[in-house]
């Protein structure tokens, strides 16, 4: 059984992964409510939700290194590691693969190729546009899957591999050395997030310590937000990165090693408990919540059609958890890895 410390370090970061998730949510409805009626300070505002993917990487920096620590140098496990990240990503993303795939067929797109199908289907990372909207998030969650396995297998090489890409990145960012989405500063924020779970490793914060940097960290984290918003940080440069991502670290950290300083609200953590279904449904949640709507001759101010949209969104996310994650993973958690 999970000790108390355990069950709020659970509470907090599922409840970040929920922040991520309706993030992201709020910018795609309002940017769909944009486009259809011209909402642009609804719009402008609601944009800087892309931020939640920047959450959703350094949580993944994170998490990995905390779950996976004692397995470091540890080839043996290898295979439980594999088969526990592949049933994590894989499973629930087909499904949602399949389904946006099957909406555009009916929408009169045709069907992809067989190339751009199967890069779909096994994420590998590249430079080709997912047929999944968001699927090029999963890209980047594949590749750094990959290279992270490299520390189970010998610790020394792991390390080595590990600390090449990071200059690679840092590199690139200065010099044009191509390497696509592995050089992408995007990619940074992963060691963030394993940088977090180092230090909180190594030198634990008292909990009023921990919840004092949360709280900075979401100041920041908000006072970037506000200035995309208003139009005083480009939310998809450099800077905005290492500003999310650095603020996200700061708010994982703290809410980690919190140890019940923070409330973090039951209704937010189930949320983060469905954020990856949500993640990966919403959008067909928006279209068919549209589409019905149209249908039905629906008149509404824009505002309402945000909120209707939202909620669509999650809606459709929170089934796909109930309907589709949640019996996916328990079924096949139960099978050993070959």
């Amino acid at each position: 059984m999970a000790s108390g410390v355990e069950r709020h370090r659970l509470a907090g970061i599922e409840a970040l992964r929920g922040v991520a998730a309706i993030a992201v949510l709020l910018c795609h409805a309002a940017t769909h409510v944009d486009l259809a009626f011209g909402a642009p300070t609804l719009r402008a505002w609601m944009r800087p939700g892309h931020n939640g993917v920047d959450l959703f990487f350094v949580l993944s920096g994170f998490l990995l290194l905390l779950i996976h620590r004692r397995d470091v140098g540890q080839p043996r496990r290898v295979p439980r590691y594999a088969w526990r990240r592949i049933t994590r990503i894989y499973p629930v993303y087909w499904t949602a693969l399949a389904a946006t795939i099957v909406i555009g067929v009916a929408g009169g797109h045709g069907w992809p190729s067989p190339s751009r199908l199967a890069l779909s289907i096994s994420l590998w990372p590249n430079t080709t546009v997912p047929l999944h909207p968001l699927a090029w998030t999963l890209q980047y969650e594949v590749m750094f899957y990959g290279l992270f396995a490299v520390l189970l297998i010998h610790r020394r090489l792991g390390l080595i591999v590990l600390a090449l890409w990071l200059a690679a990145i840092m590199i690139a960012q200065v010099v044009p050395i191509g390497g696509g989405l592995a050089t992408n500063i995007f990619a940074i924020e992963f060691f963030f997030g394993m940088g977090v779970a180092q230090r909180l490793h190594t030198h634990p914060p008292s909990p009023r310590r921990a919840a004092m940097i949360a709280g900075v960290g979401a100041l920041v984290f908000l006072t970037a937000w506000s200035a995309e918003a208003i139009g005083w940080l480009y939310g998809y440069g450099l800077a905005a990165r290492l500003i999310y991502g650095l603020s996200a670290a700061a708010l994982i950290g703290g809410a980690a090693g919190s140890e019940g300083a923070l409330y973090w609200p039951r209704t937010l953590v189930r949320v983060g408990q469905a954020s990856y279904a949500i993640y990966l449904f919403h959008l067909i949640g928006i279209g068919i919540a549209w589409q019905v709507g149209l249908r039905l001759g629906i008149v509404l101010p824009p505002i309402l059609w945000f909120a209707l949209l939202a909620i669509a969104g999650g809606a459709a996310g929170g089934v796909a958890h109930i309907v589709v994650e949640r019996p996916l993973l328990t079924r096949m958690r139960r099978q050993p890895p070959a």
